[in-house]
């Protein structure tokens, strides 16, 4: 995805939260930043050690609670065994984001 595209994604994100209520807190909107910034659909451990580098050590409950945000928001849709993560809306069997 191009920036534009990305920034368009997480505005649209926000909205969305806004209307339902809910919180797209600055993790949850980094860990789906960073899912529709991946070339490729993305595992949650490869999103752990994405985030560790940035911001040292976090257990993986911190990137499955954000990932079960944006699951459940239909933000990301979770892939076919192994189950990477990927932008929602598109046709890759892995965890991606829905845009």
């Amino acid at each position: 995805m191009t920036p534009q595209q990305i920034e368009f994604a997480l505005t649209r994100a926000q909205r969305i939260c806004t209307l339902r209520g809910a919180r797209l807190t600055p993790l949850r909107q980094h860990v789906f930043e960073l899912i529709l910034g991946a070339d490729q659909p993305t595992r949650a451990y490869a999103l752990l050690a994405q985030l560790e580098e940035e911001r040292g050590k976090l257990g993986p409950p911190t990137v499955y609670r954000a990932l079960d945000f944006l699951l459940a928001h239909k933000f990301i849709i979770r892939s076919r065994p192994p189950t990477p993560l990927s932008p929602a809306g598109t046709s890759s069997i892995r965890m991606r984001a829905n845009s």
